[in-house]
């Protein structure tokens, strides 16, 4: 291979003013981490008509996880839903009377930053 071959097959390193150009037309940095709320990764948007009341009531009267899952968090209210039954099994209850109360404050508290505007995380908790 001839050398002006090899040199035009290889681009040449983007000058100052070309780095600068493209950094300025990015625009400034954000704030927010590359880890944070992003609608394309997944997570709960806030919602000003989550009720806090609701949550935590749906976990009082009908199963461990149900306020989970109005809150939208569905994985987290199956994962509870089923800890909670063999939590019942392996130790006659006891275990699950710590696990209730747990999850009824979660969910009332997940449904309060909801309705404050702030978004959530899928397996975010309290």
């Amino acid at each position: 291979m001839r050398s002006d071959q090899w040199s035009a097959s290889i681009p040449a390193p983007p000058s100052i003013a070309e780095q600068r150009a493209a950094t300025q037309a990015a625009g400034p940095p954000t704030l927010l981490p590359p880890y944070a709320y992003d609608p394309n990764r997944g997570g709960i948007a806030p919602d000003p008509n989550a009720s806090p009341l609701a949550a935590a009531f749906l976990n009082v009267i009908c199963i461990t996880g149900a306020g989970q899952l109005y809150n939208g968090q569905v994985a987290k209210g199956i994962l509870l839903f089923i800890a909670s039954l063999f939590l019942v099994g392996a130790s006659s209850g006891a275990c699950a009377l710590l696990t209730w109360p747990l999850a009824i404050v979660d969910a009332w508290l997940i449904a309060s930053k909801r309705r404050n505007g702030q978004h959530v995380g899928t397996w975010e908790c309290f």
